[in-house]
């Protein structure tokens, strides 16, 4: 009800505290009430630490789990069920921008991927010209997908690209290896005569825009 009524937080985030603070007194042995009453920031230090031993947890779950407790404690302190100090104790852990991000492979892993592109079947020239975008420019997949051939300006070596729907468009200078790739590609492999104008089609006919990388 304090969570509704006064902090005015939305059902999913009710829920997940409740679940989490669940699992946290799931670890008491004794009344709720009794266990409040005396606790002490080195008790909730071992049990925090102690949950957090059962399993693998990433830096976001702890810093969630974190705040719950603090925030649960924060309301037991005001309404008189633990001692003072309690919230405050709870340190949480800083999350950094990008840090969730997963981490892509290393150069050497993707040198060993271009090699096994160097053949001269279609699927290979085709590959390579996407392997390259994705490496060098950091594209997700759907970006290659939705590249135009409008998008590229083979005078000034530079192509467009619009990340989100409503994000603004970026242009990126045409490194010379991928700039030869995707000639390559284009010359040889894809369609000369096609309705469709995304840079990257299906092998075989119907030629269409590719949907899975």
């Amino acid at each position: 009800d304090y969570m509704r009524k006064e902090k005015n937080l939305s059902e999913a985030t009710i829920d997940h505290r409740r679940y989490l603070l669940q699992k946290f007194f799931s670890q008491i042995k004794e009344d709720a009430g009794h266990f409040l009453a005396h606790l002490t920031p080195a008790h909730l230090d071992a049990l925090h630490i102690q949950k957090l031993r059962q399993g693998v947890y990433s830096r976001g779950t702890i810093k969630s789990r974190a705040a719950t407790l603090r925030a649960f404690f924060h309301y037991a302190e005001c309404r008189g069920l633990c001692r003072s100090g309690i919230a405050d104790s709870i340190q949480i852990p800083r999350l950094y921008k990008h840090e969730t991000l997963p981490s892509g492979p290393t150069w050497e892993d993707v040198q060993r991927l271009l090699k096994t592109t160097e053949g001269d079947r279609p699927s290979d020239i085709r590959a390579r010209a996407i392997i390259l975008l994705l490496a060098v420019y950091g594209l997700r997949a759907s970006e290659v997908r939705q590249l135009r051939l409008e998008d590229f300006d083979w005078a000034q070596e530079t192509f467009r690209l619009k990340r989100s729907k409503l994000g603004p468009t970026q242009q990126f200078p045409l490194v010379q290896t991928v700039g030869r790739a995707l000639v390559r590609y284009l010359k040889k492999v894809r369609p000369q005569r096609s309705n469709h104008r995304e840079v990257f089609l299906t092998l075989r006919a119907p030629f269409r825009p590719i949907k899975y990388l």
